[in-house]
């Protein structure tokens, strides 16, 4: 088995209604465990569309992963047209109903007949549990080929992939070759710059691979190493990880499932250090970041929205007055929001953001995506400029993440 195609059904996603999800992750499960990924098709709920999608898919890739349509009302026709694209019939699956029936009881409801469907399986199935849902998969072997199909709420999709789909794959993948990988995030680089510092370990050629994949301001590097043995690809991916790192230095701040906010977070409690926050124009969403990591009372003394200018008039003691003739977004504001703040709550440090969000500025030197953020310590305050670009809503993602990554440099550097 080398090869995959992913079809996710839906006249949802096909309409552009709701962002194809499943597609994503599935690509990125189905790629770390070796396969390659030929096709992507998305299709509506028609029988017709389906079942010739799962029959295009079935000449040119050894497995063919579908989502949805496997629920219980007459436009969920997936089974119909996995069926009709193998030549076998639907049965009632026994198994597949008592489990639907235990979900049903479960909840303390009863089951509605129209969920009957869902136990209807192509000859020869295998039965996929759904712990979360009324929805089984199933697994069917046709021609050499194998087809998966898994239900479209990500969630339930997600919990059978890890539970069933992941290690049955791994076990039908087994070869000589040991493939292992690792994900690298970055923060405060662009991604032109990360290809001109690391672009010789991004060719074609290079062993390991390294690619990147940009999400919400974060670059992530996802390097794939193969030899002989685990031990071999595991060395590999140390030497290109620790390479990485020489190349770019405190911008990586995670490998894996970390997060900006969880590793600053890991920061305050290792040093032992408390936090106050003044925000402006992210509006709380750095207190919504810290406070996302449990334990987070322990280091987040207070986050305070000093939105206006008189808001921050009052905390910082500048008169209002004086604010609107030089207007809010600049270093000297930034750093006595900072100071203030890390003064009136006890913390040991006091980060402020101040900046014009947009679409427009209230101040005629305040260009739409200017931010500043400032550190305060008891020796002193610092301030950084930043101009984005971009919607409201991404303004504000990148101040916030901006500032939380001021605070990981500052606190890597106690």
């Amino acid at each position: 088995m080398k090869t995959a195609e992913i079809i996710t059904t839906g006249s949802e996603l096909v309409q552009g209604d709701v962002v194809n999800t499943n597609a994503t992750y599935l690509a990125e499960e189905l790629t770390w465990l070796g396969l390659i990924i030929l096709h992507h098709t998305t299709v509506p709920d028609e029988l017709a569309a389906i079942s010739s999608a799962v029959e295009r898919a079935l000449e040119r890739a050894d497995l063919v992963v579908i989502t949805g349509g496997i629920g219980p009302t007459r436009d969920d026709v997936t089974r119909n047209a996995v069926a009709t694209a193998t030549g076998r019939t639907l049965i009632r699956d026994e198994t597949a109903l008592a489990q639907i029936k235990e979900t049903f009881r479960c909840r303390q409801a009863d089951m509605p007949s129209s969920n009957i469907r869902q136990a209807m399986m192509p000859v020869g199935s295998i039965v996929i549990t759904n712990r979360i849902g009324t929805a089984p998969g199933f697994s069917l072997r046709h021609n050499n080929r194998e087809i998966i199909c898994m239900p479209g709420v990500p969630i339930e999709m997600k919990w059978m992939f890890r539970d069933w789909v992941r290690p049955h794959l791994r076990a039908e993948i087994q070869s000589t070759i040991a493939r292992l990988h690792r994900k690298l995030h970055v923060f405060g680089i662009h991604e032109a710059a990360i290809g001109e510092k690391i672009g010789h370990m991004m060719t074609p050629e290079s062993k390991p691979s390294v690619g990147t994949m940009v999400n919400e301001g974060t670059i992530t590097l996802r390097i794939a190493a193969e030899a002989e043995d685990k031990t071999r690809a595991g060395k590999a991916l140390d030497d290109a990880e620790t390479r990485i790192r020489r190349l770019l230095g405190d911008a990586v701040y995670g490998t894996g499932d970390d997060t900006l906010e969880g590793v600053v977070a890991a920061l305050l409690k290792k040093h032992k250090k408390t936090i106050a926050v003044a925000e402006s124009c992210t509006g709380g969403l750095v207190g919504n970041y810290l406070t996302d990591v449990p334990g987070a009372s322990g280091y987040l003394l207070e986050d305070m929205v000093t939105y206006t200018y008189r808001s921050k008039s009052r905390l910082t003691g500048l008169p209002e007055s004086e604010i609107d003739k030089k207007g809010a977004v600049n270093a000297r504001t930034a750093k006595m929001m900072a100071k203030s703040i890390r003064e009136k709550a006890g913390a040991d440090l006091g980060l402020s953001i101040t900046g014009a969000a947009g679409p427009t500025s209230r101040h005629p030197k305040e260009r739409v995506g200017l931010v500043y953020c400032a550190i305060a310590t008891r020796d002193g305050v610092k301030s950084k400029k930043f101009q984005f670009h971009g919607t409201r809503k991404w303004i504000k993602l990148m101040a916030a993440k901006s500032a939380l990554n001021m605070l990981r440099l500052k606190l890597l550097a106690l």
